[in-house]
């Protein structure tokens, strides 16, 4: 009988820590967003895609570095 990834350690991980964090950060860019277009100048609109470009980078690569960090943990 094989687990579940929920009952692995690396699933447990995942749903307890990195989806909670990884909603926290999302809420954390919404927040930001709001701010930028609240106050960026209409003149220079790729500001904002390249700040929100950027943050889903960093939320990939992050992603990528766990997953990696937990299947060479379980192998």
């Amino acid at each position: 009988m094989s687990l579940e990834f929920y009952q692995t350690r690396a699933g447990r991980k995942f749903y307890e820590a990195d989806v909670p964090e990884i909603a926290e950060q999302l809420k954390r860019i919404a927040d930001s967003l709001e701010v930028l277009t609240s106050s960026v100048n209409t003149e220079k609109p790729f500001k904002m895609e390249q700040l929100v470009d950027d943050a889903v980078e960093e939320i990939l690569s992050m992603a990528a570095r766990d997953a990696k960090r937990a299947t060479s943990k379980t192998e």
